[in-house]
């Protein structure tokens, strides 16, 4: 089994990977390919004109983490490392990482950091820890996300992060003046990429954690 962590998009290394499997596979070798990254890195490796035959690959969307798994585990954590916490304040630093992932592991890492000189775990600790996630996000998550979209589909997106929770298709395709044909396009492109999704009826919404604050120029 090969395992491979962080694809990423238009690479000779995955189009060589690939191959080679693919040639393995068509002499009944006992070999299997496992690969994870970003929704917009495993789109543009599955819309690659030479592996459309990963296409027929099993695809797993990983839900968001439970909070109150979250909460076990950074429950733990602290209290192994010497800290000490209000649950208060445990559940400020869970509900911040919206369930993702990646944000789970940088809040607790940022936390952990700036409790160094003090056992003590407060909301102010937590506000510099998801700061500090929130800038690593730019360069980690956000760029990736965003590079490899269109100029309108970005515009979609700046439509989207005017609103401050969940966006209308019908107020999204109103600011951009365009058909409903049109965002409606937009809208399945962007969903396919993994970057929203629908959140009820008419209603789409960010998939990436603070997404649209970084896009409102928030942080």
């Amino acid at each position: 089994m090969i395992l491979v962590d962080e694809v990423l998009p238009d690479s000779p290394a995955i189009r060589e990977l690939a191959t080679m499997y693919q040639e393995l596979v068509g002499d009944n070798m006992n070999i299997a390919l496992v690969m994870a990254g970003l929704p917009t890195s495993i789109s543009s490796v599955l819309n690659d004109k030479i592996l459309t035959f990963l296409n027929r690959a099993y695809k797993v969307f990983l839900e968001p983490l439970p909070f109150n798994e979250i909460s076990l585990a950074y429950a733990e954590v602290f209290t192994k490392s010497g800290k000490t916490f209000s649950p208060a304040v445990l559940d400020e630093a869970v509900f911040a990482t919206k369930g993702y992932p990646y944000l789970y592991q940088l809040i607790g890492y940022y936390i952990l950091n700036y409790s160094e000189s003090n056992n003590v775990i407060t909301a102010d600790t937590i506000e510099l820890a998801v700061n500090a996630a929130k800038r690593e996000m730019i360069d980690a998550i956000f760029t990736a996300a965003l590079k490899p979209l269109s100029k309108q589909d970005r515009a979609f997106l700046q439509a989207m992060a005017m609103d401050s929770d969940e966006s209308d298709i019908s107020d999204i395709k109103t600011r951009m003046k365009v058909s409903s044909n049109y965002a409606q396009r937009y809208r399945k492109r962007l969903i396919e990429a993994g970057i929203i999704a629908s959140a009820d009826r008419g209603k789409l919404t960010f998939i990436v954690p603070y997404l649209g604050e970084y896009l409102r120029g928030e942080f």
